[in-house]
């Protein structure tokens, strides 16, 4: 990442268990430029281009080989005014897939190579997600909490 800084959307803090939040931005596309999304989240994050699925992600990693996803926005793009929509879960327990660490999501714009839009810098808006319950129990030690939602 270029210039693009780990957020959370509380200013309260994130609960330390199964924490969910709503990141979004909203840019300006010529219908030319290419336009690449770079993103990351602990735990997991789910994308939407203009109320499109993008994917799912990031990659599995470890706290000291954190994976960061690139995405080509072109297909799901239109001319003019776009959204970018992404949901967060943060496990908030270690698993057999995760280690817990602080919450967080970090994402950058990119228009024609250059950073247009970038957490804990400019353009990205964070809400705390309350549909989802954060209480919600554990199958088993294996994985995370059940998505439970409103």
């Amino acid at each position: 990442m270029q210039s693009a800084r780990w957020v959370w959307a509380s200013s309260k803090g994130a609960p330390d268990y199964n924490a969910w939040a709503w990141f979004r931005c909203r840019f300006t596309w010529d219908g030319k430029s290419p336009v690449a999304l770079r993103l990351s989240a602990d735990t997991r994050y789910r994308l939407w281009v203009n109320e499109c699925w993008g994917g799912d992600g990031p990659v599995r990693g470890w706290p000291d080989a954190w994976y960061c996803d690139s995405r080509d926005l072109g297909p799901a793009l239109r001319e003019g005014e776009n959204t970018v929509l992404i949901l967060v879960q943060h496990h908030g327990r270690n698993t057999s897939h995760t280690i817990a660490q602080e919450p967080g999501f970090i994402g950058e714009l990119l228009l024609d190579g250059k950073v247009a839009v970038a957490t804990g810098v400019q353009g990205w808006e964070a809400a705390d997600a309350p549909e989802f319950r954060p209480d919600s129990p554990r199958i088993s030690v294996q994985l995370p909490a059940m998505e439970i939602y409103d």
